[in-house]
């Protein structure tokens, strides 16, 4: 049997860019680690678009698209039910089939523990 790796920084960072572009939204750059000690995540805008910064080591590929997708939905300024809706058809676009059929487990669970944090403040921008 053989055992299937687990994917890579910019394997997830492509598939991110590649729907955000494929939605018509503002894609930002994506690099690992962040340059603030013991964030996860960080966005930085500047004149030619923007930069997410998240977290790799010792985090699941799970944790580590949500929060690319978190990045996408707060470079692009979208917030309450627009926010939402652009995660959800981020997620849906990120299915294996990139058809909104079902998601792989992990990536269904990251997208119900991003919808559990939602309220709970977790799309607040690092600086």
């Amino acid at each position: 049997m053989e055992t299937k790796r687990p994917p890579r920084f910019w394997e997830l960072a492509r598939r991110v860019v590649a729907e955000a572009q494929r939605l018509g939204l503002v894609v930002p750059g994506f690099r690992s680690p962040p340059r603030l000690p013991g964030a996860t995540r960080t966005v930085c805008r500047h004149p030619g678009g923007a930069l997410v910064a998240v977290a790799w080591r010792g985090r699941s590929a799970a944790a580590v698209l949500s929060d690319m997708v978190d990045g996408v939905v707060l470079v692009n300024r979208l917030t309450g039910p627009d926010g939402d809706a652009c995660r959800q058809r981020l997620w849906a676009g990120l299915s294996p089939a990139g058809d909104g059929g079902p998601a792989p487990p992990d990536v269904a669970l990251a997208a119900a523990s991003l919808a559990a944090s939602a309220g709970a403040g977790a799309g607040a921008e690092s600086a």
